[in-house]
């Protein structure tokens, strides 16, 4: 069963009565920007107001506090410079979700009565765990008052999906996949960051279980409802035993080709070789509808691609502080007219906010993806009109 928890920030009273004090907002902010570390895909979290987060986990019975330990030490310094004044905490609320529901609308005077067991009925009726975090310690105040049932196994393989948005035409062509496995060590994907990027001698296997897990999620081998950006490592088809590996795994899948379905080609170096890359391209060209590029550096060398088979280069932005991601975004955009000449579309990846991608438009960067655009999706988008003021599209849209 999914397991749902509410996470709080309270920051000492005293903090918050300085005029012209926005050190709340300073906080949520700073906890969003920590729980995208912390907090990865299949997970979910949706902040509701600057100091109140509802949070999902699909395969657990239960959220502990132990992921929020560093969270806490690390707000109370950004802050306030010390680690262990006690100016800060996390409550993090274990139980259901109409509970958290109404536990997220107190107010913090009445947070604080219910964690002192001084807010009469609600307090008696609580079912929920509450945790309180610090920057010194992590302490229960409460019990999860449990009901019988058996927890769900999470399944081994799941499809995810990030939508690609196009901002001039105010409409979505379709999504980048990626896949999720309970055991891996890490997040893995190619839409949320290089950091997120599969290494050198994992790469060949997450292709792999990517392509499979997105097309058996395709029921009676159909084409996907819009354009399908399958992640394919780059240096992997450099060498002839991988890239007959990876033919051999393409003729494997069932009703493969299929349209619709284009290669997302990462891990591409900043100035690849013009005949390896002309090769790689080709051999992909046979056997999607299309080529795309995945980069990192915004400097890259888009002559080698002169007599390459490809039909767009998309950048994702580094997971690093605005200046450095909107610095990147221009030395990308500098490159438009040089795209242009060999008709070849500009797109970026990893947008988390709505000023990337309203800097994206001014840039005259037509495609985008990211956590700004799209949560992480079980299923796979089509082609339709949306207004980019509703964004981020979600999965209960």
């Amino acid at each position: 069963m999914a397991a749902s928890a509410c996470l709080r920030i309270l920051l000492q009273p005293a903090r918050l009565e300085r005029p012209g004090s926005d050190v709340l907002m300073a906080a949520g902010r700073f906890v969003a920007a920590q729980l995208d570390a912390v907090w990865a895909y299949p997970k979910r979290v949706i902040q509701t107001s600057p100091n109140t987060f509802l949070l999902t986990e699909p395969f657990a019975g239960a959220i502990g506090p132990d992921f929020l330990q560093p969270v806490a030490a690390a707000l109370q310094r950004h802050l306030f410079g010390v680690g262990d004044s006690g100016e800060s905490s996390l409550i993090l609320i274990d139980g259901e979700k109409d509970e958290l529901t109404r536990l997220a609308q107190l107010s913090a005077p009445e947070l604080r009565l219910l964690l002192d067991g001084q807010l009469g009925d609600l307090h008696g009726l609580l079912r929920s765990a509450i945790f309180r975090i610090d920057s010194r310690k992590s302490e229960r105040l409460r019990k999860l008052a449990t009901t019988p049932g058996a927890d769900t196994a999470p399944p081994a393989l799941l499809p995810v999906f990030r939508g690609v948005f196009v901002a001039p035409k105010q409409e979505f062509i379709g999504c980048v996949a990626s896949r999720w496995r309970p055991e891996d060590p890490r997040y893995l994907s190619v839409f949320d960051g290089e950091t997120h990027f599969p290494q050198a001698q994992d790469a060949a296997r997450f292709d792999e279980e990517t392509a499979r897990a997105v097309l058996e999620a395709l029921p009676n081998n159909a084409a996907p409802p819009g354009i399908l950006y399958l992640p394919v490592n780059y240096t992997n088809l450099t060498k002839p035993a991988p890239r007959e590996a990876f033919a051999r795994m393409l003729n494997s899948l069932d009703g493969w080709p299929r349209p619709n379905v284009a290669a997302l080609l990462y891990d591409v170096p900043r100035d690849p070789f013009y005949s390896t890359i002309g090769d790689v391209t080709t051999f992909l060209a046979e056997r999607f509808s299309a080529v795309d590029l995945l980069v990192t550096d915004p400097g890259f060398n888009v002559s080698a691609l002169s007599h390459s088979k490809v039909r767009s280069i998309a950048l994702s932005l580094p997971n690093a502080e605005d200046a450095l991601r909107q610095s990147a975004l221009r030395r990308f955009a500098g490159q438009r007219d040089a795209l242009r000449a060999r008709q070849i579309l500009s797109m970026v990846m990893n947008v988390r906010s709505a000023a990337d991608i309203a800097q994206c438009v001014a840039q005259k960067i037509p495609l985008v993806s990211g956590k700004a655009v799209t949560e992480p999706l079980s299923r796979p988008l089509g082609a339709f009109p949306y207004m980019q003021d509703g964004l981020p599209l979600t999965e209960n849209l």
